[in-house]
């Protein structure tokens, strides 16, 4: 349930979908110690996944510490696609 901890999930869903590029998806959030998202997705190449991650770097005002990019790397299917796993301080 989004709303278990009281995060600020509406405004944290709009963020995040303004923060879209072409080629990204997310596939999964997690929040730990209620100022700490972790994103999980994949894109269709590195280009993009360094456009949506300037994105984070670009909305100081939101995420004042910047994207902190975890992992990344080919999920290993014919596909070519980059998996990659970010994290924002709120």
């Amino acid at each position: 349930i989004l709303s278990a901890k009281k995060n600020p999930w509406y405004s944290i869903l709009v963020n995040l979908g303004i923060m879209t590029v072409d080629g990204v998806w997310l596939e999964k959030l997690e929040m730990h110690d209620d100022k700490i998202l972790e994103l999980h997705g994949v894109a269709v190449n590195y280009t993009s996944l360094a456009a949506f991650i300037k994105q984070f770097e670009s909305a100081s005002q939101i995420f004042p510490n910047g994207p902190v990019l975890i992992s990344s790397g080919q999920n290993g299917k014919a596909d070519g696609m980059i998996n990659f796993q970010m994290r924002l301080t709120l």
